[in-house]
């Protein structure tokens, strides 16, 4: 047997002189990420010596895989409810088409007619049933409870949640005129549907409202902490102790692809929460959580890297602890999705919680220094953030406002700047994207969302992709016109070898904006490169090379192109001290990482006649 004494104990110390030799002068801050909060990620931590696991599900206990029945067809809904429930389903999420979490799709009707026809056949006794209808959300929680009845139904043996939330309904609308009349019936509502058999909970703090706005992940936190407080004011006021109110609520929070703060968003959660309810004396002071995956990172380009996206997401949200979990569907940008995107969302499920066994272990991530101490500067920015919505008056006051919209958004145009020039990258939309896709098939193609009453104070869902969709969307247009996609000639300098690196960066580039690229192929000098571009024809042309061609044969080259007819002749790569050289050669521009990218594909565009 090997004697392990032999090697050296290692300490950070050593790890640090060997990370001095690995950057080769760089800061150690290169290896450092900060998230739209300001939190810095260490590329290494510590164990956390004196971390306490908190109390999520029990270990062994998998969370509720929930699919969601949006198909405004009744019977086939019915179906889909049936086939889920038989292959491994165990909550059913109705959302309507007046629910914020509908997205242009959802159940139309909701007459007591209506919940007969969904629930025909089912057991809700076996089952977890969530309900969101945003606005409509009081009345249609009345309506279930008569359907339940007349369907012979025992409520008290029921998992329901109802979903209650007039202030996230207002925020997405911009509608504030009823609020304070709508937040004032919930004592009314809570006691009725207590009185008639239902255990809840009854109401939803919802951050996913705030999260497809654009919300950070400290600020989703805050937002909803903040709600739920509203809430418990409102609720003692009309009778209900604090002491009993706890149990009556939830979250509903958004999981997305980047694992590790959603993990740590959904502990913080449990955290902020248990604060509350230490200083309200809850009887209950468990939090429930349902965790959907994001509707910002969906992309309706490539839909199949989605299946990978929300496979992050429920991962993430079921090691962070979530109650209830729910997918869209990989095809939801596109359409209502049929079978098979429901069988993939839902399998995903099922895989991680039988095959990973990602439930047996209760908070596997306690004890992780990255995990905790990314927890706590989580809880730290949302208790902050929190703070000053109570100091706007509370969490309805600041919407009115506008003050949290502008929080909002200034979040998410930083994003923005960020996802422009590829700092945060989309992967096959703007990165790696495939202009030959093959398409995905739908029950219906989208629908226009509803449009707020109040643009001007409304939260507004958004996806990420929607810029580079709709250059993609632009350009599929002319070329369906065409019959021809619109091109760039790459006038490739030099051996492959010296121009594959910046012909691949210009080719996936243009493919995010729909344009093809004509590879020449090695050019040996300025005059090759001329008469390739004549013979292949077209308007625009950009060099890619090494900086050497650049300078050897760059200033020739952009004549030579100009000559034979181009329009435009751009560089792939940062021109640098050839600027002025090439400019006076005709160089009308460059594209190089970090550049803004939807800015230079709206050039291109228009230099390409793509209205």
């Amino acid at each position: 047997m090997m004697d392990m004494n032999v090697f050296e104990a290692a300490g950070e110390r050593d790890w640090l002189s060997a990370v001095e030799k690995a950057l080769r002068g760089k800061p150690f801050e290169s290896l450092t990420a900060k998230t739209r909060d300001g939190i810095t990620f260490q590329p290494l931590y510590a164990k956390s010596a004196e971390s306490i696991a908190l109390t999520v599900r029990p270990g062994g206990k998998p969370w509720t895989v929930v699919q969601r029945v949006d198909d405004p067809d009744l019977s086939r809904a019915n179906g889909q409810i049936i086939d889920d429930l038989k292959n491994g389903a165990s909550g059913l999420a109705l959302v309507f088409n007046s629910a914020p979490s509908a997205y242009g799709f959802g159940i139309a009707d909701a007459s007591k007619e209506a919940f007969e026809t969904l629930l025909n056949g089912i057991h809700p006794e076996m089952i977890s049933l969530r309900l969101e209808a945003g606005k409509k959300a009081s009345a249609a929680s009345e309506i279930l409870v008569s359907a339940f009845s007349a369907l012979g139904h025992d409520p008290a043996t029921a998992s329901a949640a109802f979903g209650i939330d007039p202030i996230g309904a207002a925020a997405v609308s911009g509608d504030y005129n009823s609020l304070k009349s709508d937040v004032d019936a919930l004592p009314g509502m809570v006691s009725r549907l207590g009185d008639a058999g239902f255990r809840g909970p009854f109401v939803t703090a919802d951050g996913r409202i705030h999260h497809a706005a654009g919300a950070s992940e400290a600020q989703e936190l805050a937002a909803t902490l903040a709600t739920s407080v509203a809430y418990l004011r409102v609720l003692e006021a009309g009778g209900i102790a604090p002491g009993d109110a706890g149990g009556l609520m939830e979250w509903a929070l958004a999981a997305d692809a980047d694992q590790f703060l959603t993990i740590a968003k959904l502990r913080a959660a449990r955290k902020l929460w248990a604060r509350v309810a230490e200083v309200c004396e809850l009887h209950d002071r468990g939090l429930s959580i349902h965790a959907e995956s994001a509707w910002r990172m969906a992309t309706a380009r490539d839909p199949h890297v989605n299946m990978l996206r929300v496979t992050m997401a429920c991962f993430a949200a079921g090691v962070g602890g979530a109650d209830s979990i729910a997918l869209h569907p990989f095809s939801l940008a596109i359409g209502l999705p049929d079978a098979f995107a429901r069988r993939v969302a839902r399998n995903t499920q099922l895989i991680l919680l039988e095959e990973s066994s990602l439930s047996q272990v209760a908070d596997p991530s306690s004890g992780s220094g990255a995990m905790e101490a990314l927890t706590e500067e989580l809880c730290g920015k949302a208790w902050a953030l929190f703070q000053k919505i109570e100091a706007d008056g509370g969490m309805a006051e600041s919407l009115k406002r506008g003050s949290w919209q502008a929080r909002i958004a200034s979040t998410r145009d930083f994003r923005s700047r960020d996802l422009a020039n590829a700092k945060e990258p989309i992967t096959g939309t703007s990165a790696f994207p495939l202009l030959d896709e093959a398409g995905v098939e739908t029950l219906a193609a989208p629908e226009a969302s509803a449009t707020p009453v109040n643009p001007a104070l409304a939260l507004h869902p958004y996806r990420l992709a929607e810029p580079f969709e709709a250059l993609r969307d632009a350009a599929d247009r002319v070329t369906d016109a065409r019959g021809k996609r619109p091109t760039v000639f790459l006038a490739t300098l030099g051996t492959q070898a010296d121009y594959t690196a910046r012909a691949t960066y210009m080719r996936n580039f243009l493919a995010a904006g729909g344009i093809d690229a004509h590879v020449a192929g090695p050019l040996e000098n300025a005059q090759t490169a001329g008469a390739a571009f004549k013979d292949a024809g077209g308007l625009i042309a950009c060099l890619c090379g090494t900086d050497n061609a650049y300078e050897e044969m760059g200033a020739a080259t952009i004549a030579a192109l100009k000559a034979a007819g181009a329009q435009k002749v751009f560089l792939a790569g940062k021109p640098g001290a050839l600027a002025k050289t090439l400019e006076e050669a005709g160089l009308d521009g460059a594209f190089f990482m970090g550049s803004d990218l939807t800015g230079a594909l709206k050039g291109l565009h228009a230099d390409l006649g793509i209205a």
